[in-house]
C-alpha cells in the first residue's frame, strides 16, 4: 500500500502536470517515468541508458545528424524513431517526414516545416498511482455490425477473434485471402483494450512484416495484434522480444 508521503507527492506531481507547469517523460527508468521543467530537456539524457539497444542506436544516429528523413532511414530504425518520443521531433512539409534532434532550436530543416500536430513533448497525463494506461480509453461509439465475410482467410481470423472474445469495432481494409487489418476491443484483466489487428495470411513472417505491422499501430495509437498463419522462428521471437515487446503482440491463427 502506498503511504500518505507518496499519495500526497503523486497528488502534487498530478496537479503540476495537468497545469503544465512541469512535464514527463516518456522513456523510463526501473519503471519509472521522469518529471522536469519545461528548461530542464537537456538533461532528458540520463535516459539514455535504459533505451533500448535499437532506440540507442536510433538516439546517436539522430543526434550525430541532427535532422533523419523517415524515408531514407531503414524500417527497424523508422520504428524506433517513433518509440523515441523524448528525443526526436516530427517535422514534415510536402507530405515529406523528417525526424529533428529534440535540443535543436532551428524552427524549420531546408525542406521542412513544424508539424503542427503531436509535439513529443508535451505533457503525458501519465499515472503517478497505478492508473490505467492511456489506450483503455474507449471510444463512445457503439461496435459496428460484424461484416459479411467474403474470402476463407477474412472467416479464419473473424473465428479467431470471436473464440478468443475480441470484438470487431472497424475494418480498415481487406484482401481477399492475403490481409485483414482492423480495430479490435479485447478484454483484459484491467477492462477493455483497442487494439489494432494486422492479420497476414503468407507461409512465412519476415522482421520487415512485425517492424511495418508495429509502425501502423504507432501511427492508430494502439498496441498490435499480429496474426499469422506462419510459424514463428527462433530469430523471429528473439527480433520481437528485443524490439517491440509490449507493442506487438504475435499469435498463430
Amino acid at each position: 500500500m502506498l503511504s500518505k508521503e507518496t499519495y500526497y507527492a503523486g497528488a502534487i506531481l498530478s496537479d503540476l502536470l495537468a497545469r503544465k507547469a512541469i512535464k514527463i517523460s516518456s522513456a523510463k527508468i526501473g519503471g519509472s517515468p521522469v518529471y522536469y521543467l519545461p528548461d530542464q530537456q537537456e538533461r532528458l539524457s540520463i535516459l539514455y541508458g535504459s533505451l533500448p539497444q535499437r532506440e540507442k542506436e536510433a538516439y546517436d544516429h539522430l543526434k550525430e545528424k541532427q535532422f533523419l528523413k523517415d524515408t531514407e532511414v531503414e524500417p527497424v530504425m523508422r520504428v524506433a524513431l517513433r518509440a523515441l518520443k523524448d528525443f526526436a521531433i516530427p517535422v514534415e512539409k510536402n507530405n515529406t517526414l523528417t525526424w529533428k534532434w529534440y535540443l535543436n532550436n532551428e524552427l524549420e530543416t531546408p525542406a521542412s516545416t513544424p508539424l503542427r500536430a503531436e509535439a513529443p513533448l508535451q505533457p503525458v497525463q501519465a499515472p503517478l498511482i497505478e492508473r490505467q494506461p492511456a489506450l483503455v480509453q474507449q471510444k463512445l461509439q457503439k461496435p459496428t455490425k460484424k461484416q459479411t465475410t467474403t474470402d476463407e482467410f477474412s472467416g479464419q481470423v473473424e473465428r479467431f477473434l470471436e473464440k478468443n472474445n475480441v470484438q470487431i469495432l472497424e475494418k480498415i481494409s481487406q484482401r481477399k485471402n492475403k490481409e485483414v487489418i482492423a480495430v479490435v476491443r479485447v478484454p483484459s484483466s484491467v477492462g477493455e483494450l483497442e487494439m489494432l489487428v494486422i492479420a497476414k495470411n503468407k507461409a512465412k513472417i519476415t522482421k520487415s512484416d512485425i517492424s511495418l505491422a508495429h509502425e501502423k499501430g504507432q501511427t492508430k495509437k494502439l498496441p498490435t495484434l499480429f496474426l499469422t498463419t506462419a510459424e514463428l522462428n527462433k530469430s523471429l521471437n528473439q527480433h520481437i522480444e528485443k524490439n517491440v515487446k509490449g507493442y506487438v503482440i504475435v499469435r498463430k491463427l
